[in-house]
């Protein structure tokens, strides 16, 4: 249990770190933490008329290649039902456009390293 708290702790810490570097950039945090059976929404962010689904991943050493390569087909498929389970209730006449970025956090020995992906991938609504 030691390993998977730690893990929860590092995965908040990055969200929130993700968060204040989308607020830094004008956009507001519209709401996080959204679980539905299919998957979690972990930030969604707005600026204007859009709507940002944004997929944080912290990884704390390159070994197994960069954190953002987590997000496969299958994550990617997820997500997507997720966000559309999310639109149906907060903008069901979707009067926002929507997209889906990648916020990877690599920490390599203290160095931390953030490489933000926008439309990282896409979905059709």
């Amino acid at each position: 249990m030691k390993g998977r708290l730690a893990n929860l702790i590092k995965g908040s810490d990055a969200e929130k770190r993700a968060a204040r570097l989308l607020r830094r950039k004008g956009y507001k945090i519209v709401d996080k933490n959204k679980s539905y059976k299919f998957g979690e929404l972990d930030i969604i962010a707005e600026k204007g008329s859009q709507r940002i689904f944004v997929e944080v991943k912290f990884r704390s050493t390159q070994k197994f290649g960069d954190a953002s390569e987590f997000v496969d087909a299958t994550k990617q498929r997820r997500l997507i039902k997720a966000a559309l389970s999310w639109i149906q209730v907060q903008d069901p006449q979707m009067h926002f456009s929507y997209r889906f970025d990648v916020i990877a956090i690599q920490d390599n020995s203290g160095i931390q390293g953030i490489n933000w992906i926008e439309n990282a991938f896409e979905a059709t609504f």
